[in-house]
């Protein structure tokens, strides 16, 4: 059950960067708006980490059925403890770095580097949990 529930999560998240990609690639001042919104507030903040933290530990519960075990561990840890990590930066601070982030990144980059990274992420993702 564990491992249906592991791998259910692990396709969502790669829908979600799918879904992110698209975003940035038709409305790249949206998705800097949404980006700019990370750590506004504690109901933000976690939304925008306990899903991550959760998706990392599904990742390394599923990395030994997927065909790319190693990266999925190492990926999936990284997502489960940089999400514990910026739960304990004073959210403050959080908000000011992702406001600073997004007022700095041009939308061009958004739309031409970050929206493939997503797209192809997330369809990297899929196929190596499948």
């Amino acid at each position: 059950m564990i491992a249906v529930l592991a791998l259910l999560a692990v396709c969502l998240a790669a829908l979600w960067l799918m879904l992110v990609g698209l975003l940035c690639a038709a409305a790249p001042g949206q998705a800097l708006h949404f980006l700019s919104r990370m750590g506004s507030s504690w109901t933000i903040n976690l939304a925008e980490l306990v899903p991550r933290g959760l998706i990392g530990l599904a990742m390394v519960i599923h990395a030994p059925a997927s065909k790319a075990p190693d990266e999925f561990t190492v990926f999936g840890w990284f997502l489960a403890i940089s999400a514990a990590a910026i739960l304990v930066v004073p959210r403050a601070r959080h908000h000011a770095f992702a406001a600073g982030a997004a007022a700095r990144i041009p939308e061009w980059t958004v739309r031409w580097l970050v929206s493939p990274i997503s797209l192809g992420a997330g369809f990297l993702m899929a196929w190596s949990a499948l």
